[in-house]
């Protein structure tokens, strides 16, 4: 047996999580998008066709829309595009911070050095070229665009990362700032990439 098919069965046997979201023509995005960039799930060949019985559908929509990979290049002119890296660089070792309960208690809290090095005190440095995720449960206002962007009554303004401001361990960057959307801006892909790695 090959040993990536060993890595794949021993894989298996962890738990899964699921982080994405179903996406449709009424899902929240960033306002900056033009109107009329998105038009998902267009069938264009349907059951019942004499000429071939399947289903086609069309997916249009911008390349930073729902969870997607920044590339350098989207904010920063003449930088590296999709194109430059390989299926080898998708993969990263995965270290959550979770702040869930300062951010039930504040929506606006922004992540700080402290909580990031709480992580490190019980999991450990995290690794250089790691993939450093920030769990504040606010997926849980998806698909509310009012909610998802503060607009909402009840809402809060969206979380910041640093308070717009990158956050280096020891000289290794741990987070950068992000909106409640979409990691964009172009501090966020600068603070993201200082080694040619795009943002999440």
């Amino acid at each position: 047996m090959y040993k990536l098919w060993q890595a794949l069965e021993e894989a298996r046997k962890l738990r899964w999580v699921e982080l994405s979201h179903p996406l449709n023509n009424s899902s929240p995005y960033w306002c900056g998008i033009p109107e009329g960039s998105v038009e998902l799930s267009k069938t264009v060949f349907d059951w019942g066709t004499p000429m071939l019985e399947c289903l086609i559908q069309t997916f249009k929509f911008p390349g930073q829309f729902g969870t997607h990979i920044d590339f350098p290049g989207h904010f920063i002119k003449d930088a590296a595009l999709s194109e430059k890296f390989g299926a080898e660089e998708g993969v990263f070792p995965l270290c959550i911070i979770d702040i869930t309960d300062k951010v039930a208690q504040d929506p606006t809290y922004a992540v700080t050095t402290d909580d990031i090095m709480a992580y490190e005190a019980k999991y450990g440095d995290i690794p250089k070229g790691a993939f450093v995720a920030l769990r504040t449960d606010w997926s849980k206002r998806w698909p509310d665009m009012d909610a998802m962007s503060g607009i909402a009554a009840d809402a809060a303004a969206p979380l910041a990362v640093g308070r717009g401001r990158p956050i280096f361990i020891q000289g290794r960057l741990a987070a950068g700032p992000l909106q409640g959307q979409q990691v964009d801006g172009g501090e966020a892909s600068a603070a993201l990439s200082p080694q040619g790695q795009g943002g999440v």
